[in-house]
């Protein structure tokens, strides 16, 4: 994995204008995730840096926050803690990752704001 701090990390809004200006196509973020209690921030990462891309012309549709439920690891079947709901579900419901929801809510992609 390529960290912020590596000579190699490009951010993401870099990539999505690099990318646009190669296809000239409208795109989508699909199935972006990450675990443990580092969801929130990561969609704050993602989302702060669709808005750059957005404000340099990238017409972008979308953020597709995958999984969205608390899952069982394909190959190991341990706890995969990366979803906004749990993989419990109770006579209430399922338990919302808090961080996860108030980093959701706080944010609105493109012409909705």
């Amino acid at each position: 994995m390529v960290g912020i701090g590596d000579p190699l990390y490009k951010p993401l809004s870099k990539l999505l204008i690099e990318t646009y200006a190669r296809y000239g196509k409208p795109m989508l973020i699909a199935e972006t995730g990450i675990e443990a209690a580092r969801r929130a921030a990561w969609f704050q990462y993602v989302s702060t840096r669709a808005d750059l891309a957005m404000k340099a012309g990238v017409p972008l549709g979308g953020i597709c926050l995958y999984p969205i439920v608390n899952h069982p690891g394909w190959d190991d079947q341990r706890p995969c803690e990366n979803g906004l709901l749990s993989a419990a579900f109770s006579i209430t419901g399922r338990e919302i990752h808090q961080p996860l929801a108030d980093a959701i809510e706080s944010y609105s992609l493109g012409p909705y704001r």
